[in-house]
């Protein structure tokens, strides 16, 4: 059966379905709901008559499935053409061999390779947007939106990487000590700001600390214990909101900080 039919027939069997769940429940038997029931099973029953039985619905349904099928063909074409530039870029490779880079020398010419791979990409991302673009009489904008997201975007981020692996990765023992320099460098500044955010947040618990001592006093001095515990919680909700932003930037730092060990480590491996 072809596209439409098939959604116009699953349309039909969804009001069927909720006409016997509404009529056979008290539970949803309520309000205007049998009215609606009913309403949705006579607007599904006018499009089976449209869709099957009148000329012109029957020409529509014809126009739809051939253009979902031309799209269908379409998404094939591109999908297969994304597939052949993928392995021709020959990215897989350059990123095995980049794992077993030791020597300034290996990185060099690796260097060489990668960027002609990344050219390879960007030449890639190219032919697809002239692809897609050239089916603009098909497919809507939102279709067009959502190939460049599933095939483009995948290439990008090939290229990204491969640009990011270059740019971490040292060719000679001056770009190495540079490197190690500026990393390091980074590296205080961030425990700088981490130990700012962390003196923040022990004085926004000191003042907490503080407050839930006098928590309760009411005129006079007088202890008020029902009064006290409302206090406290309304001082732990503001404890836990002001904390809040500064745990965040806190866990941000520190996954910084990590990441740039790591990057200390892999530039530190290299040698003449």
């Amino acid at each position: 059966m072809p596209q439409l039919q098939i959604i116009i027939t699953g349309i039909f069997c969804a009001a069927i379905f909720t006409c016997w769940l509404v009529f056979s429940s008290s539970t949803f038997n309520i309000g205007i709901t049998p009215v609606i029931a009913i309403l949705f099973l006579l607007i599904s029953l006018g499009l089976i008559f449209w869709v099957f039985f009148s000329p012109g619905g029957k020409a529509f349904a014809r126009k739809y499935n051939k253009l979902q099928q031309q799209i269908s063909e379409v998404e094939s074409e591109i999908s297969l053409l994304a597939q052949t530039l993928l392995r021709e870029s020959n990215y897989t490779k350059v990123m095995l061999d980049f794992q077993g880079l030791y020597t300034f020398s290996e990185v060099s010419e690796w260097e060489n390779n990668a960027g002609i791979t990344i050219q390879r990409i960007m030449n890639s991302i190219q032919n697809l947007e002239t692809e897609i673009a050239s089916h603009k009489d098909i497919l809507n904008q939102w279709k067009i939106n959502e190939l460049q997201k599933k095939h483009i975007s995948v290439l990008e981020n090939m290229a990204e990487k491969l640009q990011e692996a270059i740019d971490f990765t040292p060719n000679s023992s001056k770009e190495q000590k540079a490197l190690l320099k500026e990393l390091r460098h980074q590296k205080k500044e961030l425990q700088l700001q981490k130990r700012e955010v962390t003196a923040n947040m022990k004085a926004i618990q000191a003042n907490a600390r503080s407050r839930n001592v006098y928590a309760g006093r009411g005129f006079l001095g007088i202890y008020n214990s029902k009064l006290a515990a409302y206090e406290r919680r309304r001082i732990r909700y503001q404890k836990e909101a002001d904390l809040n932003p500064s745990e965040d930037i806190k866990a941000a730092i520190e996954r910084q900080i990590m990441q740039i060990d790591k990057d200390i480590l892999w530039v530190e491996r290299f040698s003449e």
